[in-house]
């Protein structure tokens, strides 16, 4: 799901919480933060060998995404997108 450019939060994740419990604490703090919910969160390979989705969020493993991380976030276009509809 490369889909360009990604604008988000980078989550080491919590050892003693499964995968989909971590999605949805940083789902959430992406949220609060940004004032939007995300639209993707990526993982690493290892940790994720197959693409899931947690509470209709896609979870995609990449390569790049650092080990036992989460990236979470939107397009830098949706991002810009968001931030005109705010105003």
């Amino acid at each position: 799901m490369n889909s360009g450019m990604g604008v988000g939060l980078l989550w080491l994740m919590d050892p003693t919480k499964t995968l989909e419990d971590n999605v949805r604490i940083i789902r959430q703090i992406h949220l609060e933060k940004f004032g939007y919910d995300a639209v993707y969160v990526h993982a690493n390979v290892k940790d994720l060998p197959n693409q899931i989705e947690v509470d209709g969020l896609p979870v995609v493993a990449e390569t790049g995404t650092l080990e036992k991380h989460l990236f979470i976030g939107v397009t830098v276009e949706r991002k810009a997108r968001m931030e005109v509809a705010a105003k």
